[in-house]
């Protein structure tokens, strides 16, 4: 008799998607790992103490937890950490357990595309750093309708649900439909904007912007910890740019090394 401890076991069918179609399926069946080709989803067959989880339902886990299946009495269980649960389904609604759930946004391009009479090839259909909130488990200031945008490459996919993403809420940046950073994230404007403005530097006049330090970043915005207009030095990539807030950096609170002001 299986009775787990730490772990929920999912009920699972490698077989579920050699048994359906599509041009994903057929290239996750042709070059895709271990773990694109197995399903990351299955039956929560038994529960832990704590988990609010119905027991039956169908839930979403993280991808590298497949490589603990194993076979019992002709079926395959997998054993999943609570938080390595992503969703699940109830009521015919998936519930986000440990990300947040998300329809994907169709991009500006790939609709222009679709209404001209000469489509161009290879437009993405979707944005890749933005999503319409469905469900929110978390605390962050996100209601059911919310368009929300993220760190690139921080959501996450479940092959077969196309339309659906998952979102760490830890890289949530900004809510687009209520104005709103996250928290622990702020606003500025680096070096890298426009400043036509010139000085004199050893003699050689260069434009004002090239005389900063290029983690030097001015708060645009008040927050708990910074006022509109400080000067600070900060960590960030050029994946800390989203295209819905031009020409700002989103910076982490925590990575801010120095105050100028």
């Amino acid at each position: 008799m299986l009775a787990p401890v730490h772990r929920l076991l999912v009920k699972i069918d490698p077989s579920y998607y050699e048994r359906t179609h599509g041009e994903v399926t057929l290239y996750l069946l042709k070059e895709g790992t271990e773990f694109q080709r197995m399903p990351k989803h299955g039956e929560l067959t038994h529960n832990i103490e704590g988990s609010n989880i119905p027991t039956g339902s169908t839930v979403y886990f993280i991808h590298y937890a497949v490589q603990n299946r194993f076979r019992y009495e002709g079926d395959w269980y997998v054993p999943v950490e609570p938080k390595d649960i992503i969703a699940y389904e109830k009521d015919g609604e998936i519930i986000g357990h440990s990300y947040i759930v998300s329809r994907r946004v169709q991009s500006k391009e790939w609709i222009k595309n679709e209404e001209a009479i000469i489509k161009m090839p290879f437009i993405e259909e979707y944005e890749d750093m933005c999503a319409e909130v469905t469900h929110n488990p978390t605390k962050l200031n996100i209601g059911k309708g919310d368009r929300v945008w993220f760190i690139q490459n921080r959501d996450y996919f479940i092959e077969h649900l196309k339309e659906y993403t998952f979102i760490d809420p830890e890289f949530v940046v900004y809510n687009e439909t209520k104005d709103e950073m996250a928290d622990g994230w702020s606003m500025g404007k680096n070096n890298q904007s426009e400043d036509k403005e010139y000085v004199q530097v050893n003699g050689i006049y260069i434009q004002k912007k090239f005389t900063h330090h290029k983690s030097e970043v001015e708060v645009l915005r008040d927050t708990k910890d910074f006022k509109k207009g400080d000067k600070i030095l900060t960590k960030y990539t050029k994946a800390n740019y989203i295209p819905v807030l031009k020409d700002c950096v989103i910076f982490k609170d925590d990575k801010v090394m120095l105050c100028l002001n």
